[in-house]
């Protein structure tokens, strides 16, 4: 079983939006393009967003983006990010996904659980809460958000971990779990830190089902791998940012092996940023290749 996983798509995105490299404008549809032979080269058998894949949430860039990916050579599995539910409490941003992928059925919209060959895929979708504390599934670019899982979502999580015990799952979601640390920006405090009130619940919940062995995310527009508790917990950068890279994660009888890729050629004309934070968008060695063992 291979999977490939991309987050940060960033659809209609500009370059003075949140980026850590530099954003490849008008480059989605030769991202596209690179991945499409990507999955073909490698013989890829689904593809995973770990969310934003749009900017803004409108409708005509959800319809944008499945213009690009509607005929893609495998099945496509989304989990929402906070880019993804950028409007209004007022409007359901799951209904407004969910009508849009009516008519497109190679599309699986979190939450999902999906027995595959050798693994379990289980992704949901955070919620964010505002500076009161209110959880939404809603996102505001103009008051500060942090990521939160609510209590439905927990005991689906539970009972879904509970399920096929002898398999090993990897769990899908926008926000990991993880701050990024200081040997990897060089500065003295991790930053990026995620709320207590998200990775408390979440890591006591997975530390009660040893068959979660990889958790995947991206938001942070970093390339990072944490071993906790026998898991691993995987950021990736954004795809739309130099140098748009891929995860090849490929499932054996004796492992999970992950690797990354990068997506397009790097353009000489296009300036790479400099450490300290340049850096973090592509990670060290060890946060590109790592193996788990089953």
């Amino acid at each position: 079983m291979k999977l490939a996983f991309i987050t940060d798509f960033h659809l209609e995105a500009t370059p003075g939006d949140f980026h850590f490299q530099t954003y490849y404008v008008g480059g989605h549809a030769a991202i596209a393009h690179g991945l499409r032979n990507f999955i073909i080269n490698n013989r890829v058998d689904i593809l995973l967003f770990g969310g934003d894949m749009t900017h803004n949430t409108s409708d005509a860039e959800i319809s944008r983006f499945l213009a690009i990916f509607h005929d893609f050579p495998c099945p496509i599995y989304l989990c929402l990010g906070n880019h993804d539910l950028a409007r209004t409490p007022e409007v359901d941003h799951i209904a407004l996904w969910k009508s849009v992928l009516a008519a497109h059925p190679s599309f699986t919209l979190a939450p999902y659980f999906a027995q595959l060959d050798g693994v379990d895929l289980i992704a949901f979708n955070p919620q964010w809460a505002d500076a009161q504390g209110i959880g939404h599934f809603c996102w505001s670019s103009t008051t500060p958000c942090n990521a939160r899982i609510n209590s439905a979502d927990l005991a689906r999580l539970d009972a879904t971990l509970s399920k096929n015990p002898g398999c090993p799952a990897i769990v899908i979601t926008h926000e990991g779990l993880e701050p990024i640390p200081t040997d990897l920006s060089g500065l003295p405090e991790p930053i990026h830190v995620p709320a207590p009130e998200y990775v408390g619940p979440l890591n006591a919940l997975l530390d009660r089902h040893p068959r979660a062995r990889l958790v995947l995310s991206g938001h942070n527009h970093v390339t990072l791998a944490i071993p906790h508790n026998g898991r691993v917990h995987a950021y990736t950068g954004s795809t739309s940012e130099y140098p748009c890279d891929v995860r090849l994660i490929e499932i054996t009888p004796a492992a999970i092996r992950v690797t990354t890729h990068p997506l397009i050629e790097w353009p000489r004309h296009i300036p790479w940023k400099p450490a300290p934070r340049g850096l973090w968008a592509s990670g060290r060695e060890s946060d590109r290749t790592f193996a788990i063992p089953l």
